[in-house]
């Protein structure tokens, strides 16, 4: 009895087809765009055997930063619609130095993979080479840390 109440819950407790569907199409579909794909960069290793900053380049902001994969500038977000968020210097440097992609800081893995926003495309995109662009500016995506990481190192 024991055995078929254990069967019961686990089905009970269990998605269904239809809800695994509902999950999937809500969760988010990142792909690469033209830029990724296309992305002529130059050997430019700023960061060999440096920390990265952790304020933009043009304000104190130390939240939400991106950094570009042009040149490693590192600007703050956009500001939201309530005034919160940043000032927008990472896209500011977009439209001065027409410099397409920029990572989140914060979010890159070990294994190469994190937040790509494509300034032409306005979208998160996937950057399946990002670990080869991060090592052109002389970062091992490796050794970062993730936001939960550096959460616990300023705490």
């Amino acid at each position: 009895i024991q055995v078929i109440e254990n069967l019961v819950s686990l089905i009970v407790d269990s998605r269904s087809a239809a809800q695994m569907e509902d999950i999937q199409s809500w969760e988010a579909k990142v792909s690469p765009c033209k830029h990724t794909m296309q992305f002529m960069q130059a050997l430019l290793p700023i960061f060999l055997n440096k920390k990265i900053p952790r304020k933009c380049d043009k304000c104190d902001i130390s939240e939400s930063l991106w950094m570009c994969l042009s040149c490693g500038h590192i600007g703050c977000s956009r500001q939201n619609y309530d005034g919160s968020g940043g000032k927008g210097h990472g896209l500011a440097h977009f439209k001065e130095n027409n410099h397409p992609l920029s990572v989140k800081l914060g979010t890159i893995t070990p294994e190469g993979l994190g937040d790509v926003n494509c300034y032409t495309c306005d979208e998160i995109v996937f950057d399946r080479d990002l670990s080869t662009h991060l090592n052109a500016l002389g970062i091992d995506a490796s050794s970062l840390l993730i936001i939960f990481e550096l959460e616990l190192e300023l705490n």
